[in-house]
């Protein structure tokens, strides 16, 4: 025998209605509603404009080092000494050029140890330059990334809520040969200190950094289906 089946009630009927209309909403909904992106990554500070290099005038032993690096420093104070193979001469003081901040300091800049002509001492920092860094991100981030964008930089043994962030805009993206599978994003300080309320913090190259990109806002269907912004490489070549 065969039994019919009941036709839905009422409420089944405004249910299914509910239903449909959250699904239609949900997707139309997907393409007006935009959500922020951002891509977290890493580097080193670096100078933008070329630091002030100091190289050994000759073959010396190092005698003292008066500087740690990130240590700031005036014009003309004392970094460090070197002497003479010569006994008949006093030791050789050698003085900042500017006003600054020190780093990069050589790994010989021991007493007793021997430097030789022409090697790097030490590099200074001018505390008026700007800081710059390279960051690494994983290429299929690029759709994301374009020159213009904010960035948060924190750095590593520096805490956020303690001495706060720099800030930073995206210079330019570029792609390295010997590192496939990743884009490299420039990026300029604002300015050369973290800023927490009237709390700064100096900073100087080779620190590391943490940094956070503040990408563009998508639609969640841009999301879910990865579609490009019109400043991608692939628009870009496009465009002619």
């Amino acid at each position: 025998s065969f039994v019919l089946a009941q036709p839905p009630s009422t409420l089944q009927r405004l249910l299914a209605y509910l239903i449909s209309i959250s699904v239609i909403s949900g997707i139309i909904l997907s393409f007006f509603l935009r959500f922020p992106t951002h891509i977290n990554s890493s580097g080193e500070l670096e100078p933008v404009t070329l630091p002030h290099v100091l190289l050994s005038p000759g073959r010396h032993m190092v005698k003292s080092r008066a500087v740690d690096p990130g240590q700031a420093v005036d014009k003309g104070a004392l970094l460090f000494e070197l002497l003479s193979k010569n006994s008949g001469t006093g030791p050789l003081h050698i003085s900042a050029p500017i006003k600054g901040v020190v780093y990069a300091l050589s790994g010989s800049l021991v007493p007793g140890n021997t430097v030789t002509r022409g090697e790097e001492l030490a590099r200074i920092f001018h505390s008026s330059d700007p800081l710059g860094c390279i960051l690494q991100a994983p290429s299929r981030d690029r759709e994301f990334l374009y020159k213009g964008l904010d960035v948060d930089i924190e750095i590593d043994g520096y805490t956020r809520e303690k001495h706060g962030i720099s800030k930073g805009k995206v210079q330019s993206i570029f792609y390295r040969a010997q590192s496939p599978g990743y884009v490299f994003v420039r990026v300029e300080l604002k300015d050369p200190y973290l800023q927490k309320e009237n709390l700064r913090t100096p900073l100087y190259p080779g620190l590391p950094v943490k940094a956070r990109i503040q990408g563009p806002e998508k639609s969640l269907f841009e999301l879910l289906f990865s579609v490009s912004n019109p400043n991608s490489p692939e628009r870009d070549k496009a465009r002619g």
